[in-house]
This record gives structure tokens, C-alpha cells and sequence, in this order.
């Protein structure tokens, strides 16, 4: 299997995932307030369960952006210099992403490590797995990112 095709498996499964954790969302937002303000009844779960499933879509979803270059860019100065130079800003910006994505997956697993005896209060189950997206999408932007880094590089050819 090719590193592209292994990227565009992480990231189908990263989209599936965040499909899943989008519905979690809504569902669990629509219950709790069905549950409040329908039945006079709140349930204490839904909120986290909502809260929970965000922190998962919005940070496996910047692995996704970071995948398919859709990030906030500006590009004022750099659409008005030389080809060469763009290609090395264009390197520069890679490797900074990949330490970014180094910071998450190193301080994300240690966040990890550090908070699984700690229980969410209403779910009862370990914060980190709640905190395992970081982890998790960091490894996701490093693997994307070298890909990326790696098409970037300009290819000599000797003849």
C-alpha cells in the first residue's frame, strides 16, 4: 500500500469518525433539551456527551484540514513571489505544522497518561479518552503533513 493510499485511509476514517461524533452531538444536544424544557426533566449526561463528541470533531477535523489544505490561509505576499522561494515558504510551512502536530502528540500523550484514573463526572468513564483525540490527530497532521512535505520537495533531474 502506497503512503498516499494509507493517508486517504486515515483519512476516511477520521471523517467517519467525526460523521459519528457529529451525530452524537445533535443527538445528545436534542435529548437534553427535549429532556429540559419538554419534560421538565434534564439528563445530566447529554450535555457532557455533547461536549465530549465537539472536542473529538473539531480536533480529528483540523487533521482533515490539514489533509486537503483547507486551513485559513493568506496569501497576499506569497502569491506575488518568485516560484523558488514560494516552494521553500511552502517547505517552512510544512515542517512548522509537523512540529505542531509533534507538540500534540507528545503533550497529548502525556495529557492522556496523566488523566485516565480521572472519571468524567456524569459518563463515568476515563477523561483520557476524551483527551486521546489530541494524541491522535497530532500523529494524523505528522503523517499528512511528511506526505505533503515530501511532494513539495523539487525534484532534479539528472540527465
Amino acid at each position: 500500500m502506497s503512503l498516499k493510499k494509507l493517508s486517504d485511509f486515515f483519512d476516511r476514517v477520521a471523517k467517519m469518525v467525526c460523521v459519528i461524533m457529529f451525530v452524537i452531538m445533535v443527538i445528545a444536544a436534542i435529548t437534553q433539551v427535549f429532556a429540559r424544557y419538554v419534560i421538565n426533566y434534564p439528563i445530566s449526561w447529554t450535555e457532557e456527551a455533547a461536549r465530549y463528541s465537539f472536542i473529538w470533531l473539531n480536533i480529528l477535523g483540523a487533521s482533515i484540514a490539514v489533509k486537503h489544505g483547507t486551513h485559513a490561509v493568506i496569501t497576499v505576499i506569497v502569491d506575488h513571489i518568485p516560484t523558488r522561494l514560494k516552494t521553500i515558504i511552502v517547505l517552512c510551512v510544512d515542517v512548522l505544522v509537523m512540529f505542531g502536530g509533534y507538540l500534540m502528540l507528545t503533550q497529548g500523550v502525556m495529557l492522556v497518561t496523566m488523566t485516565m484514573n480521572q472519571l468524567t463526572p456524569a459518563i463515568h468513564i476515563p477523561m483520557g479518552y476524551i483527551y486521546l483525540s489530541v494524541p491522535v490527530s497530532g500523529l494524523l497532521i505528522i503523517f499528512h503533513k511528511l506526505l505533503d512535505f515530501y511532494t513539495h520537495i523539487p525534484r532534479t533531474s539528472i540527465d
